[in-house]
């Protein structure tokens, strides 16, 4: 079995130039049902899926070069009828090269972005590292000495100077609440590819009404609309109840997070009830 799969990464390897890129990218955020999106999407027959849903490229991959990505996509000629492929990387959104590189590479792919309360992101993140050893810290340690780290190694990364892949991991890692300042991520994707590349929607409202959001992508994709997923379970969830502790941090999160939240609905003239409930 592992000889077989080794094999096929090999054959996939070097037929990689006649492979396909992605015509669409989920690009985020991390914590906020991206896995169940990209489940809901590649049921269409449309949508050829790649090898490995979560390529990791555009952010701690790039060096390996742009035909090892392209190996993880169907062959070219898998594509007629117009069918489409992509991927999903929950961290493009926050990498500050991602947007270049991905211009850079000669794509123009339809970009979608899922949003989740940040404030409860920021929590599902910690606690699914916590539950994996990959965290020992409080959760009010981690969040509060986030700033440090992160002040030390972004600079380093958005001016393109050294930087080991370690520091690149722990910078995307570890940055709980900077993930959720959206609008400057936001900005900085569409200042290189454009506003009408990027369809905008909430975890909350996938949860709610995951029909609406599917549909609603299709659409963005230009693939058939009347197709009805037979699976619309939620995929990959994560339960972390608010203990009392948790429900502390989160008021505390959710103070942190007011103003660049309401800078965010001007922005998009749209208002989640993030704290508070549901989405209008």
């Amino acid at each position: 079995m592992r000889r077989n799969r080794k094999l096929k990464k090999y054959f996939n390897l070097l037929s990689g130039y006649h492979r396909a890129y992605p015509d669409f990218l989920i690009i985020g955020a991390q914590k906020a049902a991206t896995t169940s999106l990209f489940h809901y999407l590649t049921q269409h027959p449309q949508v050829e899926p790649p090898i490995k849903k979560e390529v990791r490229y555009f952010d701690l991959k790039y060096h390996w070069g742009s035909v090892w990505y392209r190996s993880h996509f169907p062959l070219r000629k898998k594509l007629k009828g117009n069918k489409i492929t992509g991927e999903k990387s929950t961290d493009y959104i926050y990498h500050p090269l991602a947007p270049q590189r991905i211009k850079s590479s000669g794509l123009n792919p339809k970009l979608i972005l899922l949003l989740r309360d940040p404030s409860l992101r920021a929590i599902s993140q910690y606690k699914h590292y916590y539950r994996r050893g990959r965290e020992t810290r409080s959760m009010r340690d981690a969040f509060e000495k986030e700033k440090q780290l992160v002040d030390q190694l972004y600079p380093s990364l958005e001016k393109k100077t050294i930087m080991n892949q370690k520091n690149i991991k722990d910078f995307i890692r570890y940055s709980y609440l900077q993930k959720g300042r959206y609008l400057e991520q936001i900005k900085r994707y569409e200042e290189v590819l454009g506003r009408e590349n990027l369809l905008i929607e909430s975890m909350e409202k996938l949860m709610r009404n995951p029909e609406e959001v599917v549909l609603k992508s299709y659409r963005f994709l230009g693939i058939d609309d009347s197709f009805v997923p037979k699976d619309l379970s939620t995929q990959n969830s994560g339960n972390y109840p608010l203990d009392k502790e948790t429900s502390a941090v989160r008021s505390w999160l959710d103070e942190y997070y007011r103003p660049h939240n309401q800078q965010l609905f001007e922005y998009l003239g749209r208002r989640f009830k993030w704290g508070e409930g549901e989405n209008t």
